[in-house]
């Protein structure tokens, strides 16, 4: 049988940084650039925003002429975007902020925080577990439709049957975001909003990134019509069912972004930590984010949030380096980290408008890292 919390195996190489300016870079994307024209020109995406770049320098791209089939603004590299997701990076570096601080620890049990996951079978759950997609939770529920809050989906979820024995199988969980989002605002006394934007919007000046925007329409890329809104268009609110009837806010979703922010938080992270000489983490903290946590318990490489690059099927791509890591959001959203050639991708969609029945978007994602690989390598 695999340990319950198997030993974290370095999968990873040093950091590096590129080395090229903007204007090579651009000159070298062209092949790229033109994938995201052609995914918003054959309908896979009404538009889409693609940043490319080093821990100092960036490259956007914007595709397609509207953020709304119907009636949208022309897509900018400030327009909003429900990173679905991705807000799980947001929570992840909640986490290791609290971590470097001392105020947890990965193998605390997380019925230390959460008395609500005192029941036997929930007993050995470990904060690890959460945020290596390992805790045996659900994968999802539709918890919302009989929740209204964010301490009534707590207690769904603490009720709610285990898939497998923690530590024992990788199955990714939103439930288990669900859940740690709600732990670290027990431990840190905060919100996550509070939280963040002490901790990381305001340090790394992200103006434009965050929980229930309150920007114009025009500003933000509508998702779906859905059944929910009685055939009307998801815009401004998440998309996201369980983090809706939790006021927008939950571990798992929430998190609203545009590509110029995206791409200041992937510079945070080719910086091992550290953008224009302010340091949010330290480089120790992120090394230890991108281990790999689950080699011994199946084939996907699972690190402290993050999903690692690995032999088999990646989205990163087939041109993606060793030790790359990234992550994706159901709306479309995207984001990779090469640490091997200091360079990240950003790719920013909504895909699921009108429906979420589009799924030419995954190929094309790879396509796209592939020809932003094989340029910059």
């Amino acid at each position: 049988m695999p340990e319950i919390y198997p030993a974290a195996t370095e999968q990873t190489l040093p950091f590096l940084q590129s080395g090229l300016q903007p204007a090579e870079m651009e000159a070298r994307l062209g092949r790229a650039f033109a994938l995201s024209d052609r995914a918003a020109a054959e309908g896979v995406t009404p538009g889409a925003v693609l940043a490319v770049g080093t821990q100092d320098q960036v490259v956007f791209h914007c595709s397609g002429s509207t953020t709304s089939l119907e009636h949208g603004a022309a897509v900018k590299i400030n327009t909003l975007y429900d990173m679905a997701s991705i807000s799980k990076l947001f929570t992840t570096f909640m986490a290791l902020k609290l971590l470097e601080q001392g105020a947890f620890r990965l193998d605390d049990p997380v019925s230390l925080f959460l008395p609500e996951y005192q029941r036997s079978d929930k007993a050995t759950i470990r904060m690890r577990h959460l945020m290596t997609h390992t805790s045996g939770l659900l994968p999802h529920d539709d918890f919302f439709l009989t929740c209204s809050s964010q301490q009534e989906m707590l207690n769904a979820i603490a009720a709610s049957p285990l898939q497998t024995a923690p530590g024992t199988q990788v199955a990714y969980s939103c439930l288990g975001y669900i859940t740690l989002g709600n732990a670290l605002q027990r431990i840190s006394g905060q919100t996550l909003p509070e939280f963040l934007n002490q901790e990381l919007f305001l340090p790394l000046g992200l103006q434009e990134t965050g929980y229930n925007p309150q920007y114009s329409k025009n500003r933000i890329a509508p998702t779906e019509v859905c059944s929910w809104q009685k055939g009307k268009l998801c815009w401004g609110e998440v998309h996201d069912e369980n983090a809706r009837c939790q006021g927008g806010v939950s571990g798992n979703a929430g998190i609203f972004s545009s590509a110029r922010d995206m791409a200041s938080f992937a510079q945070m992270w080719i910086g091992e930590g550290s953008y224009r000489n302010k340091r949010l983490l330290s480089p120790q903290t992120v090394r230890t984010s991108i281990l790999n946590y689950t080699a011994a318990i199946g084939e996907e490489y699972r690190g402290l949030g993050w999903l690692l690059k690995c032999p088999t099927y990646s989205f990163m791509g087939d041109l993606a380096s060793v030790g790359s890591f990234g992550h994706t959001g159901f709306t479309g959203t995207s984001i990779v980290i090469n640490p091997r050639n200091g360079i990240f991708v950003v790719w920013l969609t909504n895909r699921v408008h009108p429906s979420r029945k589009e799924d030419r978007h995954i190929r094309y994602r790879s396509l796209i890292h592939n020809a932003v690989f094989a340029a910059l390598s």
